[in-house]
């Protein structure tokens, strides 16, 4: 039998741990994380469900509600399992806005855009039974996005114009790589790290440690919103038409990937074969091909606002902003097949990571970080 997680029940009187501070980043915004039950949001499995209460494959249970055996004989689950679905666990609650995430081995990253106060928002980790909270960069100014690469976190600091940067570990104080760059929404690292400075309608290039000034490699642009990294070239997406763009990473001049006519288009990531991004305005998720100029659309993008890819499998996130715990999180294959629903009567989810065991989102609206088994 495979071990679960020892995921303790919380009374609604049960304290918060406060989270550890480190690496210098100085005081973080409200909140702190928990081992928790599972959640009341309901989730789902990707392995084929049986109703029978003796599971076919050597197992002797119930697979509807066996937590190990959810689905199918030993498919286990974190928390609770329901109607043959595993059931999203919370790792952390009571944050401020919980947006960009990110995970390795041992840890699950994310930023607190705590409504874009000065100095209110922070960078923190978790390990991933939802113990040791720990704040790796305080005093931030509307973190947005998050990615990690070789033991480093990097962040944009929207409302704070800035790129930060810490050390995964808590070994280093956090420092800024780059500064007075206006709005700056989403970014990729690779060489070196890409992002978006969306108020000024350009695309950033900055050395990881930020031993220069950022430089521009694309300028003019009307709203540009989400970047990522296929190759030796930077995808692109513009929130008001809804476009995607493609230039070398060397920079030049930008070459239109995807015509959306005036759709808004938001996050975007790349599998082996192409780019998928959140076609926002045409309510779908979108993929195509490096080397085609034809697209298609592999699921219901209604008020997408993450999306993640493992291999050919894409991930991601329905936020529906203000509209109560009806948010989902899905996956699919690049071409539609093998549709899942992860996760549902969710509070506006939005990042989303994974690994090879789950499925880890953070809940924008509901301040929270959420895991559910795959």
């Amino acid at each position: 039998m495979r071990a679960r997680l020892a995921w303790v029940v919380l009374a609604a009187s049960a304290c918060i741990d406060a989270p550890l501070f480190v690496g210098g980043g100085g005081a973080g915004g409200a909140g702190g994380a928990t081992t928790s039950t599972a959640s009341s949001a309901s989730g789902s499995s990707s392995v084929a469900t049986s109703s029978t209460s003796s599971g076919e494959g050597g197992c002797d249970a119930d697979l509807t509600t066996s937590p190990d055996h959810c689905g199918a004989c030993f498919h286990a689950c974190d928390g609770l399992c329901e109607d043959a679905k595993c059931q999203p666990v919370v790792l952390v609650s009571a944050l401020s806005e919980p947006r960009g995430i990110a995970v390795d081995d041992d840890h699950v990253y994310w930023v607190n855009h705590a409504g874009a106060t000065i100095g209110g928002g922070d960078v923190r980790r978790v390990n991933k039974d939802g113990t040791e909270p720990t704040v790796l960069a305080g005093m931030q100014t509307g973190p947005w996005d998050l990615e990690l690469s070789e033991g480093y976190l990097y962040w944009t600091n929207r409302a704070g114009d800035s790129i930060g940067r810490v050390k995964a570990d808590g070994s280093e104080a956090p420092s800024l790589i780059a500064t007075g760059v206006l709005g700056p929404t989403d970014l990729v690292v690779g060489d070196q790290v890409y992002f978006v400075a969306s108020t000024q309608g350009t695309i950033f290039a900055v050395d990881k440690a930020g031993a220069a000034d950022p430089v521009p490699l694309v300028v003019g642009l009307q709203n540009p919103e989400a970047i990522t990294l296929g190759g030796n070239e930077l995808f692109f997406t513009d929130a008001t038409t809804g476009d995607v763009h493609r230039v070398p990473v060397t920079g030049g001049a930008a070459s239109l990937f995807y015509d959306a006519a005036a759709a808004p288009a938001f996050q975007i990531a790349v599998t082996p074969s192409g780019a998928v991004w959140c076609a926002f305005g045409e309510a779908a998720i979108r993929y195509q091909a490096f080397g085609s100029t034809t697209s298609s659309v592999i699921g219901d993008g209604t008020e997408c606002w993450g999306v993640f890819t493992e291999g050919e499998r894409v991930y991601w996130t329905q936020e529906f902003y203000g509209g109560g715990p009806v948010g989902t999180v899905m996956s699919a294959d690049s071409d539609g097949a093998a549709l899942v629903e992860h996760a549902t009567a969710q509070v506006g989810p939005t990042g989303i990571a994974t690994d090879a065991a789950a499925i880890y989102w953070t809940s924008f609206i509901g301040g929270q970080v959420f895991r559910v088994n795959k």
